[in-house]
């Protein structure tokens, strides 16, 4: 049989009407309303377990706990979990608990009421708990009533936290546009009219709620260009045919910004002269994709701005479809590879022992890694530069370097800085060189297997030997 399913009401009823001394009752009903521990039986107020659970269900049952429990940490902390509130029915010396107070207002702003004085000074706390909710600016202390970071996060919570705010904060221009920008009308909504005539906070406003803001702003605002620019850019082009002003038709920044909005279809609307501007196009590219190609001036489908943006927004693959002029540019290939790695090179049919290109294969190399050199066409085994950055990756790619790479000091030295095996790729000459041989062994002695056999054999001799019957002291050859 299905147990029957009783309401919280109904339980608390229940209960006040058995005044349950029964253990197992109780638990049943605390389970399903915390507040029920009000009609157990006082030993039961005093038992851990139905407490516990009393307060996992609702944190304010701790209000009917035995006091010995009500100062049990524990359960204090199990109670704050569930509602921060449940702070006013402990012991002062857990209100000036730090880690206490802390949970408490972080479950609920206003259990600031609650904490000790010398903690509702406490900025850190205090913070918390208007972050939580800005009404319990109200419980703070006077001085940070009066602290404009404070009475900010408390307004941006809730603006009428500003009630409880410092007087000389009430209208103060900065609190009240970081409050538009985070709720918009509802800020507006109870402004002062000082507040209502400021372009800057209607301006934040309407980047939360756009063309809402106008049936709250004064009358000298209603055709306020930067305002209604702040709007279009929330709303897009349904603002731009209500603005009273004609000639942001041919804006700029207004295109960049309804495109941004609305994509590149808002440009059926716009006129040749902004269709054909290439921050609206890339803005479009950057929205769309591909796609914003139909709708942009023909004269721009061949820009290699508006193909690099195309790249970052669909990557490589639209190399099959670019000019051919585009195709071959090498910023436009670095630029895919950089997107898509060796992929890219598919996409021209274009393989890496192909590629003869310096600026791509300082991509490649940094996008795939020092093996790429391997493959490497003549030309780029011996650019130094693209060489310098595989060697940053691995040392050992000097052995794919062209010989005169490899006898270039400076270069060699690089790589057994990096590596002391890479001495094993270098040239005849500088494995004899003394400088570079010890550089190498400095970072691995395994290198000395790849030193010139001559400068081997006097770096053996040179080494100290002990004496017989010594265990520290050395002669030297």
């Amino acid at each position: 049989m299905n147990k029957k399913i009783i309401s919280a009401p109904a339980v608390q009823e229940l209960m006040r009407i058995r005044s349950c001394d029964d253990k197992q009752t109780v638990m049943e009903a605390v389970e399903r309303d915390g507040l029920a521990l009000k009609y157990a039986d006082n030993t039961l107020k005093n038992d851990p377990e139905v407490v516990l659970t009393a307060v996992a269900q609702n944190g304010l049952a701790l209000e009917h706990a035995s006091r010995a429990l009500q100062e049990n940490r524990h359960i204090l902390l199990c109670s704050l979990q569930t509602n921060g509130l449940a702070l006013q029915f402990t012991v002062d010396a857990n209100r000036v608990d730090r880690n206490i107070t802390r949970q408490a207002v972080s479950q609920n702003g206003l259990a600031l009421e609650f904490v000790d004085p010398v903690l509702q000074a406490d900025e850190e706390l205090v913070r918390k708990a208007v972050r939580q909710n800005g009404l319990a600016l109200k419980f703070a202390d006077v001085r940070l009533q009066a602290d404009k970071d404070i009475v900010t996060a408390a307004a941006c919570n809730d603006i009428k936290a500003l009630e409880f705010a410092h007087f000389g904060l009430m209208e103060d221009e900065e609190i009240w546009t970081a409050a538009a920008r985070q709720l918009g009308c509802k800020a507006l909504a109870v402004a002062p009219a000082s507040i209502l005539s400021n372009s800057k906070v209607l301006r934040a406003a309407a980047g939360k709620d756009g063309l809402a803001v106008l049936q709250y702003a004064d009358a000298t605002l209603q055709n306020d260009e930067e305002l209604w620019v702040a709007i279009i850019r929330k709303e897009g082009l349904a603002a731009l045919k209500k603005a009273p002003f004609p000639f942001l038709w041919d804006d700029e920044e207004v295109w960049v910004a309804i495109v941004k909005k609305d994509g590149a279809t808002a440009l059926v609307e716009a006129s040749g002269q902004i269709r054909q501007n290439i921050q609206v196009a890339l803005a479009a590219v950057s929205k769309d994709g591909i796609e914003a190609l139909k709708f942009i001036d023909k004269s721009l489908t061949a820009d290699l701005e508006i193909w690099l943006a195309l790249i970052d927004q669909d990557g490589s693959r639209i190399l099959q479809v670019a000019p051919a002029k585009i195709k071959k540019s090498v910023q436009m290939l670095a630029a895919a590879v950089r997107k898509d790695g060796l992929a890219a090179l598919e996409q021209v049919g274009l393989s890496l022992p192909k590629c003869q290109s310096e600026e791509v294969w300082l991509v490649i190399i940094e996008k795939e890694g020092a093996k790429s050199f391997a493959v490497a066409p003549e030309k780029i085994r011996k650019n130094k530069k693209v060489l310098l950055a595989a060697l940053a990756k691995d040392a050992l790619a000097l052995q794919y370097a062209d010989i005169s790479l490899r006898k270039d000091a400076g270069i060699v030295m690089e790589a057994v800085k990096k590596n002391g095996l890479a001495l094993q790729f270098a040239s005849t000459e500088l494995k004899a060189d003394q400088i570079v041989v010890q550089t190498a062994l400095n970072n691995d002695q395994r290198a000395m297997q790849y030193v010139d056999e001559t400068l081997r054999t006097e770096l053996d001799s040179a080494k100290p030997r002990r004496k017989k019957g010594s265990g520290h002291k050395f002669s030297w050859d």
